[in-house]
């Protein structure tokens, strides 16, 4: 048996349903859509208010077909849609998303590798669950700025941990670390890296107004909204240095009354559109 992809373009919304229904009865195995201009699909981000963008009404649709022969779809396509069908050509997808997953090196300190291709020193970290692994620019600012204010036997809190792979880091050299995050695959993620590591780093959904004491380091790598949601208790937990990343630029000004009360700017660090920013309590 062989894999066939059908490209069809433009389709209007309208279309879109009937014409998925005829497909799958003819052995549609998968489909994806695209706006047919190449235009990202719209999309709520988790910072954004009101209702979802809608939909774009002209889409490119992508269809699957596993079979011996090239699937006849011209019964089922309006003549004017652009139908093109060509063979999927066999691959080890495993194996090249294993070759895609980069090792990244942070500083001489910290090198950041997926356990496969990890050199002894490497923290060790798997991809996957769409937790970061040290590639997003708002994971490499906090992981940079970790470098330059962690201190050998700081207690040092992540929140919104992820992957674990800040506090990894930190316990990595040779910080005290914990992380919180909300969402449950998440601590499962970070405990594994842990185990992975051999790292005895604590991990749990403990909500940070419940986390009791204090951290010298903070580490909050969350969208600009969720960091004025939490910014009393971010505060309350901070000592001396606190780390804020995964903001968009344009949300600066929101944090602007809050991070200029109480704190001293050391290091504002951007990378496209993300800011990390490095503060230290006055």
């Amino acid at each position: 048996m062989a894999w066939w992809e059908a490209t069809l373009v433009p389709l209007t919304r309208d279309l879109l349903e009937p014409l998925c229904a005829k497909l799958m009865d003819a052995g549609a195995a998968g489909f994806q859509e695209e706006a047919a201009d190449g235009a990202p699909l719209p999309y709520l981000q988790p910072w954004d208010e009101g209702l979802p963008p809608p939909p774009p009404e002209r889409v490119k649709l992508t269809v699957w077909f596993e079979s011996d022969q090239a699937p006849n779809l011209e019964p089922l396509v309006p003549p004017h849609i652009t139908c093109a069908i060509v063979r999927v050509v066999e691959s080890d997808w495993e194996q090249e998303w294993r070759d895609s997953v980069e090792t990244l090196i942070i500083g001489p300190r910290l090198t950041i590798a997926p356990p496969w291709s990890a050199e002894e020193g490497d923290l060790r970290i798997e991809p996957g669950l769409g937790f970061g692994t040290g590639e997003h620019p708002s994971t490499r600012g906090a992981l940079e700025a970790l470098l330059t204010v962690a201190r050998l036997g700081d207690r040092l809190l992540d929140v919104g941990c992820g992957s674990g792979i800040l506090a990894l880091a930190a316990a990595h050299l040779g910080v005290e670390a914990q992380g919180i995050d909300i969402a449950e695959d998440a601590v499962r993620s970070a405990r594994h890296n842990a185990a992975l590591n051999h790292l005895s780093v604590p991990f749990s959904t403990t909500p940070l107004h419940e986390i009791a004491g204090s951290f010298d380091v903070v580490l909050a790598n969350i969208h600009a909204e969720a960091i004025v949601a939490l910014w009393p208790d971010l505060c309350r937990c901070t000592t001396r240095v606190l780390v804020l990343s995964g903001i968009l630029e344009d949300r600066e000004p929101m944090l602007k009354p809050l991070t200029t009360n109480g704190f001293q700017l050391l290091h504002r660090h951007t990378d496209g559109p993300w800011l990390t920013l490095t503060l230290e309590k006055v």
